[in-house]
């Protein structure tokens, strides 16, 4: 049986790049990701998929988004469920900013409890590990975000251990040794392949949410293989969510055979659906000529960083008459000497924290610059 999984929705209002539209309140970043599901259960109705999950995250602000917004956003996962087909199931599980706080319960998506839609069905997934069967004699495993590590992993074993047919995981946790950002910085995790069950011989896949850059920890895209993988977020986010280059990384969902195992990826970036990405271009090196770059910049957003101090005489872009530009002045430095013992088991954090303490720089401005790297 096929299932549609998408993850990191980050359903809410966006201060970056967003313009009003014809719906009091509702901006058009925020309206991007609503027409990015509507597509998404599109492409499961055209392909008569009854399956479908949101691994996460569904929402972006914790208790701060205007009550109409989130009305808004209901009614609109709502309408768009409802043109899948008769008897499909749309399975939420809780990621950590659909908590109200640190806990499991309660959690923003609970108002979906109260959803009815004829023929359909929203299952929220509230317990530390849930098996739900399906129909075809396969299993969906969902591991929702909590603060409760030690729990969360001895439930996680206990089901585990009861699996008897083929399983899909679901899971919104910090995998260990995973990858965010343009450069894959490395980032710690409370969990193992193994606590989410990649040694069972059950399992076939491991599909994450929680970090925002599609990143494989095992197999590959398109493919039979079994693989552990981060989804990444729905539609991109930030200029975090962009390739080594520095243009728009790939965004989307994928498709998940419960019985094979095969699992491919719709990128929401490319043609059909052509959503906006974020591109990080320099001036200073870049080959893409200006007209290229104004063309990127109407339906992309673009970061222009230029050492340019006078920004101003650069008249072959214009912020004021293109919303989608921004341009960040970067003076180039020298390069400095820094002498400080780095291991190739090191993370970014622990890079920062020897350098800072190689510049006795205060704990005060550690932390800080440790908070910001954190948050990016």
């Amino acid at each position: 049986m096929k299932v549609l999984s998408c993850s990191d929705l980050h359903l809410g209002n966006f201060s970056t790049f967003n313009k009003e539209t014809d719906n009091h309140g509702i901006g058009s970043r925020l309206q991007e990701r609503i027409d990015a599901l509507y597509d998404f259960f599109k492409y499961g109705k055209e392909h008569n998929i009854k399956h479908y999950i949101f691994n996460g995250d569904i929402f972006d602000k914790r208790l701060k988004e205007d009550i109409n917004v989130i009305n808004y956003i209901i009614d609109n996962i709502v309408k768009s469920f409802s043109i899948t087909p008769k008897g499909s199931v749309l399975y939420m599980n809780v990621g950590n900013h659909d908590e109200s706080r640190l806990y499991l319960n309660p959690n923003s998506c609970e108002l979906f409890n109260h959803v009815h839609i004829p023929s359909h069905k929203i299952v929220v997934v509230d317990k530390l590990a849930q098996v739900i069967s399906l129909d075809d004699n396969t299993n969906l495993l969902f591991i929702p975000y909590t603060e409760a590590i030690t729990n969360s992993k001895m439930e996680i074993k206990k089901v585990l251990g009861s699996l008897d047919k083929p399983t899909t995981v679901f899971a919104h946790i910090g995998l260990d040794k995973s990858h965010t950002g343009r450069y894959k910085r490395d980032l710690g995790g409370f969990y193992t392949e193994k606590d989410i069950g990649y040694d069972n011989k059950h399992v076939l896949n491991i599909v994450l949410g929680h970090y925002h850059t599609r990143d494989f920890h095992k197999g590959k895209t398109n493919s039979k293989e079994k693989s552990v993988w981060y989804q990444g977020n729905l539609l991109p986010m930030t200029f975090n969510d962009v390739r080594e280059d520095g243009l728009g990384d790939e965004r989307g969902f994928d498709v998940i055979d419960t019985k094979t195992g095969q699992h491919d990826f719709v990128d929401l970036c490319k043609d059909p659906y052509n959503y906006p990405t974020f591109n990080i271009i320099d001036l200073s090196s870049t080959k893409l000529s200006a007209e290229k770059i104004n063309e990127l910049a109407k339906n992309n957003y673009v970061k222009l960083v230029t050492p340019n101090k006078g920004k101003n005489e650069l008249k072959e872009f214009n912020e004021e008459t293109n919303e989608n530009l921004t341009m960040v002045v970067k003076p180039q430095v020298t390069n400095e000497d820094v002498n400080i013992d780095i291991s190739g088991n090191d993370s970014v954090a622990d890079i920062l924290v020897k350098y800072c303490e190689s510049k006795k720089i205060s704990r005060t401005i550690q932390n800080l610059a440790l908070k910001i790297l954190n948050d990016c």
